[in-house]
């Protein structure tokens, strides 16, 4: 119940941005996964510029807004992986969807 809220609130918030910022946002998704090819639930894709964030579905899958003008720097982080930072120019070619795959956090605690 709590992760649909989430998702929910998420997706409220990128109806909202769309609609305040017009056609300055696009929506980049894709698929979070590890170095298995699994799907890594409940990442936390965070847009910097923004200040948003949203959450992976059961399937890794996310959408997220992003500025349509200007390089845009996301951040992808769950507990047990290192989080990852991507840039996006959208003026450039780039991927959409953008999958991103997490690597495992492996601690030399002895």
């Amino acid at each position: 119940m709590n992760l649909l809220r989430t998702l929910f609130t998420g997706f409220m918030l990128i109806f909202v941005v769309n609609i305040c910022i017009g056609q300055n946002i696009i929506n980049l998704e894709g698929r979070v996964t590890n170095s298995s090819g699994q799907a890594v639930e409940l990442a936390h894709i965070r847009n910097t510029q923004l200040n948003t964030g949203v959450i992976t579905d059961k399937n890794g899958n996310y959408l997220i807004a992003i500025s349509a003008n200007e390089t845009t720097k996301i951040q992808v982080s769950c507990v047990g992986y290192i989080t990852k930072e991507i840039s996006i120019n959208p003026k450039s070619r780039f991927t959409n969807p953008l999958n991103i795959e997490l690597q495992v956090f492996i601690s030399d605690i002895g």
